[in-house]
């Protein structure tokens, strides 16, 4: 199974100036633009989220609810465990704690199964 490590990005609010496009044509671009950015990088689009966060703008004045549009990345950081792999459980107590300090990526791995 394939791990994969995420970036969330703000979504452009606005969109650039670009001559012979209209607002939708000229968004989109905009968006593509930063998709493209950030492919270049190694990162997949993976999809969009809009959060609610609570902001207050001076000392006293009350909260106030502002959605925020975010684009969420991500790639490929390596393989977990598969189907071909030995199971944890099997390798014993002393092997398994071994196996977490020369191992850091297998570490949350070990503690789900000793959850279990």
């Amino acid at each position: 199974m394939t791990q994969y490590e995420y970036k969330i990005v703000a979504a452009p609010r606005r969109a650039q100036r670009l001559r012979g496009r209209n607002g939708a044509e000229r968004f989109a671009a905009t968006v593509a633009d930063l998709v493209n950015a950030e492919a270049s990088g190694g990162w997949e689009y993976f999809r969009s989220d809009t959060l609610v966060e609570e902001v207050r703008p001076g000392w006293f004045r009350t909260r106030q609810e502002h959605r925020q549009s975010l684009l969420v990345f991500r790639r490929a950081i390596g393989e977990g465990v598969s189907a071909g792999s030995p199971d944890i459980s099997v390798l014993g107590a002393a092997a398994v704690s071994e196996a977490v300090d020369d191992l850091p990526s297998l570490r949350p791995q070990i503690r789900a199964r000793d959850d279990e």
